[in-house]
């Protein structure tokens, strides 16, 4: 901050830049004020490059080359240009400028054939006309590099490449589902490190399934294909002696929502044959002749 006296005494305070907007001149060799220059980092830090990737030294600032949009400039060790700003690169840990060995995970800058820059990598092993050999983390793709065109990653980095790369799995412990042999069955539990057979499979009806990968379960079940599965039927299928709730009585006397006995079995989907000889169509099944303690 910079202080102006008027000539009627009173001191106003303010950058130079503001008095300069206001039409104040001063001192070719006023420079900025101390404060101005402080930065956050000293000759010696590593620095990543923020659009590249790349491991910088900074060696020292270079005030005359200070911009809005890149900021504090410093002369480095290796930048194009000889400067690089503030704004364009960020502290790293020594480890991250540490040479790269075989287990670590790096991000690619350049010289890709089979993956892409950008993509983050395994270094699986040395390589013969290559430092190393690489795997790419999403899908194990791999390539190979020398050192120059990879940049180690950052723990974040790493972690996020892995849980994109994670298989997504389509079901969840407690789900039903429809299996390809037209079982309605729970998933009882659930492998997410198996990419072959993630879910153990438990039939309604009794039988046993055991571990199975998703293609086995064509579908979820919806509530009513579950509620038949317990009892051992197929959805809408009724047998004589169910109580049945009435949707639509049709022709017969009795009333919407009237629970009625099933006479017969029902070879049709949703209509029954109940007492008095009437074909209704009902919308729920309340009690399953199976059930029914009315009965001996």
């Amino acid at each position: 901050m910079a202080k102006i006296t008027l000539e009627n005494g009173m001191v106003i305070e303010g950058t130079i830049e503001e008095f300069r907007e206001m039409g104040v001149q001063f001192p070719i060799d006023e420079g900025k004020p101390e404060d101005e220059d402080k930065s956050p980092y000293m000759p010696g830090d590593k620095v990543r490059g923020k659009l590249t990737g790349t491991i910088y030294t900074l060696i020292k600032r270079d005030p005359s080359r200070d911009g809005r949009g890149y900021g504090k400039a410093w002369f480095t060790n290796q930048s194009a240009d000889g400067f690089i700003g503030e704004n364009q690169f960020e502290l790293v840990e020594e480890e991250a400028s540490a040479p790269l060995k075989v287990g670590d995970y790096a991000k690619v800058l350049g010289g890709a054939d089979y993956v892409n820059v950008g993509d983050l990598v395994e270094l699986t092993e040395a390589g013969f006309h290559y430092d190393f050999i690489v795997k790419r983390v999403s899908d194990g793709k791999e390539d190979a590099f020398n050192s120059p065109n990879l940049v180690r990653a950052t723990d974040a980095e790493v972690a996020e490449a892995k849980a994109a790369a994670k298989p997504k799995l389509k079901y969840a412990e407690g789900d039903y589902v429809k299996t390809e042999d037209g079982i309605i069955a729970k998933v009882t539990e659930v492998d997410e490190g198996s990419h072959i057979l993630p879910y153990k499979f438990e039939a309604l009806n009794g039988s046993y399934i055991g571990w199975k990968t998703d293609y086995y379960a064509r579908e979820k079940a919806t509530q009513e294909d579950v509620k038949w599965a317990r009892i051992g039927r197929q959805p809408n299928e009724y047998k004589e002696g169910d109580i049945v709730r009435v949707k639509n009585p049709c022709s017969a006397p009795l009333k919407h929502g009237q629970l009625v006995e099933v006479r017969l079995d029902s070879d049709e989907p949703l209509s029954v044959n109940v007492e008095g000889d009437w074909l209704v169509t009902v919308t729920e099944l309340v009690t399953p002749v199976e059930s029914r303690a009315d009965l001996p």
